[in-house]
């Protein structure tokens, strides 16, 4: 059996992610796949969610995924990290993070409801999500611009048994 990874990312993308905000407005926010990154981001395209192959995208850097194989008889067994990058402003664009924090948390509580409940249907086809973890803070993208964002990292791991 093929890895289904590159799937679960598209998967991920296909996904939007809506709450309510402190202004009670609903605001939804959709994916980019792979192959759809942007290299510079608008102020007209925020906010946005990113997927990612790596596991921090902080200002202190990225790292390349690391990909665990342990041998299971019949196959062996494929641990992925899958970063979801929300950009929600940019940094200076508002009178700073305490105001955005409050939707910055609203926006942590429905991604994790949408990811538990796409997790357990059709998005997690041959994988089983192992972990969850979500951060709001200020994210530089892309890395060595110098453009700071408002954001939410969420970095889910998932395990994929291949035969």
């Amino acid at each position: 059996m093929a890895s289904t990874i590159r799937t679960l990312f598209t998967s991920l993308a296909a996904l939007s992610v809506t709450y309510t905000n402190t202004r009670g407005d609903s605001v939804t926010v959709k994916g980019l796949d792979l192959n759809k990154l942007q290299t510079t981001m608008t102020t007209a395209s925020l906010p946005i969610r990113s997927l990612l192959p790596t596991e921090s995208w902080g200002s202190e850097g990225s790292s390349l995924e690391r990909i665990s194989v342990g041998v299971a008889s019949p196959g062996a067994l494929m641990n992925w990290n899958v970063t979801d990058l929300m950009l929600h402003e940019a940094v200076g664009q508002d009178r700073g993070i305490m105001t955005v924090l409050p939707d910055l948390v609203l926006y942590c509580g429905a991604y994790v409801d949408m990811i538990l409940t796409s997790a357990t249907g059709a998005l997690s086809s041959g994988m089983t999500m192992t972990g969850l973890s979500v951060a709001a803070g200020i994210y530089e993208y892309p890395l060595g611009s110098g453009n700071a964002f408002y954001g939410v990292e969420c970095t889910s791991s998932w395990s994929e048994l291949l035969n």
